[in-house]
């Protein structure tokens, strides 16, 4: 068991008659044989509130060099842990030395040389016998030399950082118009807008008209009629047959040479050999026309056919019952011409009669864009 003996003084941080608040602990160790302790060691100093058992109310741990025997050590309570009676215990690299120590204070200083930080509790101040400080804390003293004379002024400061933004003030009268600038670019085109309502119709226009031709070969009359995205060729038997009756390629081209193409219908009338049949027998498809190369194609229910207009070759896009014919070829007088350019052509063909000599037969080509 090693042994200690304790010296102990105080030394205060505050105002003369306040409680000391860091305490400076010395003491000189011994070890077994009685010899002093000498080189590096751990000591722990703890205080608690009875000299055994207890409480720890303060701790503090320190690694110091020992020379023979003698540490120094401070400590540093809190006021509560002073107000009431306390134990030093010592420990040594973890070894408790017994037994425990009180702690007291040295007695406070009677006569302090000067004060430095920290306040002054009196009941009056006087210099050299002379009060400058009354009992209700009112200066009692001399007043010349209180406030001095005005110094110079000092250097500028550095500026202060920037205050907060004002209230905004009342607005001012308006100024007088600027002149105009110049016109900026024209923006993009904004997405467009939904569709409207539909409008009231309108009131029905007037009939349009009709050109007929007649054939300057003795050959069959000719009726042209087109408006309102319709056109109509009809050709009529007059004592000569087998030739065809062209179509303007402007109708091919702007009804059936866009993207959803055409309706054709071609039909017959005034047929039958045993009587007069006025009402049309023939058929109707879709047709599709590309007006840069002349491609064509029909589409129905009976299937597809295509062709080439302009190649040099006859080729039929459909027929009405071998007398009526929608073709890509020329006729005269029932003499092929092939196909020697682009047209599109209606060729009156035969098959059929009818008992009257007074009602001719007819074909007739309509296309409807």
């Amino acid at each position: 068991m090693r042994s200690a003996l304790f010296v102990l003084a105080l030394t205060c941080m505050q105002a003369a008659h306040a409680t000391p608040l860091e305490l400076t602990h010395q003491a000189r160790l011994l070890d077994a044989a009685g010899g002093p302790l000498q080189g590096e060691h751990d000591v722990q100093l703890a205080l608690y509130d009875s000299v055994q058992g207890g409480a720890s109310v303060y701790s503090a741990d320190h690694t110091v060099q020992i020379e023979d025997g003698y540490i120094t050590l401070t400590l540093t309570p809190e006021d509560t842990v002073l107000a009431q009676d306390v134990w030093v215990q010592v420990t040594i690299n973890g070894e408790v030395l017994e037994p425990r120590s009180k702690l007291g204070s040295v007695p406070y200083a009677r006569i302090a040389r000067s004060l430095t930080g920290g306040s002054v509790d009196a009941t009056s101040i006087a210099i050299n016998g002379i009060p400058i400080v009354d009992s209700t804390g009112a200066w009692v003293g001399s007043p010349t030399g209180l406030v001095g004379p005005r110094g110079p002024a000092g250097d500028d400061g550095a500026q202060g950082p920037r205050g907060p933004t004002g209230l905004t003030g009342p607005a001012g009268e308006p100024g007088n118009n600027g002149v105009q600038g110049l016109q900026g670019p024209t923006g993009a085109q904004g997405p467009r807008g939904s569709t409207g309502a539909t409008g009231p119709q309108g009131p029905q226009g007037a009939s349009g008209t009709s050109l007929y031709q007649r054939a300057t070969d003795g050959g069959s009359a000719v009726t042209v009629s087109g408006e309102g995205g319709r056109y109509q060729l009809i050709t009529t038997y007059n004592g000569s047959y087998r030739d065809t009756r062209a179509i303007p390629q402007s109708i091919i081209n702007n009804y059936c040479g866009d993207s959803d193409g055409c309706q054709v219908i071609i039909a017959m009338r005034n047929w039958w050999s045993s009587g007069l049949r006025t009402e049309p027998a023939g058929y109707d498809f879709h047709f599709w026309y590309t007006p840069s190369n002349g491609r064509w194609r029909r589409s129905d229910s009976l299937g597809s056919v295509t062709g080439d207009d302009g190649d040099g070759s006859t080729t039929h896009v459909i027929n009405a019952f071998d007398a009526c014919y929608f073709t890509d070829g020329n006729y005269n007088n029932g003499s092929s011409q092939n196909d020697p350019g682009m047209g599109m052509n209606l060729l009156y063909w035969t098959g059929y009669t009818n008992g009257s000599t007074a009602v001719k037969k007819q074909c007739e080509l309509t296309i409807i864009d």
